[in-house]
């Protein structure tokens, strides 16, 4: 019994020194292979503090806040650019990022305490801004106290409607809410994997990033308002109660009062709920009444960021009253004033005995001799009056008969002088008491001789013309004007001619009448105007061009620029400008359309922003919204 305990404890004791033994070796063999790296715990804990210093120094000289349009405006803490106004937004620590990643790779073993000091002691904190509103931030996640959307990383998100402003996004992107978020960038990953495969070699865990827990896996109930005021510390109280917010009670009478109604979101139509309290899984916007967001303010509404309204080259104007000047220019062609035209007709039948040297196209003056007429009506009427004349004469005694033969001559004078006898002849046909054989036509005007249809010894009836004797001294322009263009051809409208012929000459002239009627081929109006032509440089049939300038005259119109309008075919709809980048379409009722302006008779008021540049492409995004709107019905 006392040699198997004996043996027992040498076993024991022999156990003992083999392991004192083993210790010693590993002692040695770690002293020889820090001496060997130049790894002393003192020099390993100065390079320690200098990485330390280094990162810490980095992350002291990186602005946090910058101008996205003035890069040169930087600071410490949020703002507005003292420039342009906009808000500074977070820059990306990328550069500090690629600086460690290069140290680390020099010597990872080395870099292992500094990095764990690193995000021990100098972790800075992060900020989370509301896409839609960005003066709400936050050093927690959470959601917008003013719109409900989602906070997101300041610095690490795009502009807010780049999805809705149809701009291309950046590869490794992902849909959250109306942002297209980043992934985190190659600069920025290298150092996790470099770090976890260094303590993966040392045995070590690295602490797990906590998963982030979505807005939707948790209950409207357990949200409160408590959280409102925290994300933005630098509100005041005043802007903080300005903020809506519903109270339970109120939630609750409002889910009741729309019991199995349907809720949408207001921004992603495509998102509905019969939950009133419900949110967007998207943005985190609250969901309100499908009727109301439907007929709230027409046409859905688009949101662009001010770089996005830069890049399309979008301009506005103001609708304003004021008057709308047409100028409106067409062809003409000149032809006589019908009260300025002669026909010249015998008053009775007989020949032409005599024409004098004149053609058509001549100009004659007034009382010129045309013809020598002879007719024997006319010739049997001068003997009857020679007769009554000598009768007249040998009974100058008898007071009665004188009185008769009287009214006798005074009846065949007047029946000459109905027949085209001229005062002259009748005076030589008294005096002489003779018979004139024929008589002589003269031009009752001056004026050119445009048809010309006698020639000597040529028998002429009553009903025919011999002549037809165009006075050019005032003329009119027959002007032919479309349906469309009559609202602004009015009587009595001053014009202005002018014609090839006469190059820099204006003739001023007026609208005398416009014709009840259109022109079934043409469909055309026809207008006439009175043009003075004193030298008769206006010929017949000629071509001339006529400027209808007018202007309304209606200074209380509401009037926007021409190309504001988008014509559809069925519609007209001109895009409003609400402000901070917001548009929304609208459609109107216009009135009659100038060289640059058109009338507005309903859908704009005085004073409204639209835009003239720029809205084809705003339109057709509110469009898209506006179908899937019509399509979640």
């Amino acid at each position: 019994m006392q040699e198997t305990t004996m043996d027992n404890l040498f076993d024991c004791r022999r156990s003992w020194d083999l392991l004192l033994l083993l210790g010693t070796l590993l002692v040695y063999s770690q002293t020889a292979w820090c001496a060997s790296h130049n790894h002393s715990p003192a020099n390993q804990q100065s390079q320690t503090q200098s990485l330390t210093d280094t990162a810490t120094s980095q992350r002291a000289d990186t602005p946090l806040y910058s101008c996205p349009m003035h890069p040169e405006e930087t600071s410490q803490q949020p703002g507005r650019c003292s420039i342009c106004g906009m808000f500074l937004v977070g820059q990306e620590l990328a550069d500090g990022h690629e600086k460690t990643q290069h140290i680390m790779h020099a010597d990872p073993v080395q870099n292992d305490s500094a990095m764990h000091n690193d995000h021990q002691h100098h972790t800075p904190a992060q900020t989370y801004v509301c896409p839609m509103h960005p003066e709400e931030t936050s050093q927690q996640p959470g959601r917008c106290s003013l719109c409900g959307m989602f906070l997101v990383e300041q610095g690490k998100h795009d502009n807010p409607m780049h999805h809705g402003s149809g701009m291309q996004s950046e590869p490794k992107q992902h849909e959250t809410g109306m942002h297209m978020m980043k992934q985190p960038s190659a600069a920025s990953n290298d150092v996790k994997p470099a770090a976890m495969n260094h303590a993966m070699s040392n045995g070590m865990l690295m602490p797990a990033k906590p998963k982030a827990k979505r807005f939707w896996e948790t209950s409207r109930s357990q949200q409160t308002n408590n959280d409102h005021p925290h994300r933005n510390k630098d509100d005041s109280l005043l802007e903080i109660a300005k903020r809506p917010q519903r109270s339970p009670n109120q939630k609750t009478e409002a889910s009741h009062s729309h019991n199995g109604s349907t809720y949408i979101c207001p921004m992603h139509p495509q998102i509905t709920s019969k939950d009133a309290d419900a949110s967007c899984p998207i943005c985190g916007m609250d969901l309100v009444l499908k009727s109301s967001a439907l007929q709230q303010d027409g046409e859905p509404q688009v949101f662009l960021p001010s770089n996005v309204i830069q890049n399309m080259g979008i301009r506005t104007a103001l609708a304003k009253h004021g008057s709308i000047k047409k100028s409106l220019k067409t062809q003409g062609i000149v032809t006589a004033d019908d009260e300025r035209i002669h026909n010249i007709h015998p008053r009775t039948g007989g020949w032409i005995e005599r024409l004098y040297p004149i053609t058509e196209g001549d100009r004659v003056e007034r009382k010129e001799e045309l013809v020598d007429f002879y007719s024997p009506w006319i010739n049997q009427v001068q003997l009857e009056f020679i007769t009554a004349l000598e009768e007249y004469d040998l009974i100058s005694y008898d007071p009665t008969r004188k009185t008769e033969l009287d009214a006798k001559v005074d009846s065949l004078r007047n029946r000459l002088r109905l027949l085209n006898v001229t005062p002259m002849e009748l005076m030589r046909i008294e005096k002489s008491r003779k018979v004139l054989s024929t008589i002589q036509i003269k031009a009752p005007q001056g004026g050119w001789i445009t048809d010309l249809s006698v020639t000597e010894g040529t028998y002429v009836e009553p009903y025919q013309a011999m002549f037809t004797i165009v006075d050019l001294s005032e003329v009119w322009i027959m002007v032919d004007i479309f349906e469309h263009q009559a609202p602004w051809v009015r009587k009595g409208q001053e014009v202005e001619i002018t014609t090839a012929t006469a190059p820099g000459r204006v003739w001023a002239g007026k609208i005398d009448f416009i014709y009840p009627e259109v022109n079934p081929k043409t469909r055309t109006l026809r207008a006439r105007i009175e043009v003075s032509n004193p030298d008769e440089a206006l010929l017949l049939n000629m071509f001339v061009q006529v400027d209808l300038s007018h202007s309304s005259g209606n200074n209380h119109a509401v009037t926007v620029p021409r190309e504001s309008i988008i014509v559809t075919g069925e519609r007209e709809i001109i895009v409003k400008s609400l402000g901070k980048g917001h548009f929304q379409p609208e459609e109107v009722t216009s009135g009659i359309w100038g060289d640059d302006r058109v009338e507005i008779l309903a859908g704009i008021e005085d004073g409204d922003e639209i835009v003239v540049s720029g809205q084809f492409l705003i339109d057709s995004e509110s469009n898209i919204q506006s179908s899937l709107l019509r399509m979640s019905e």
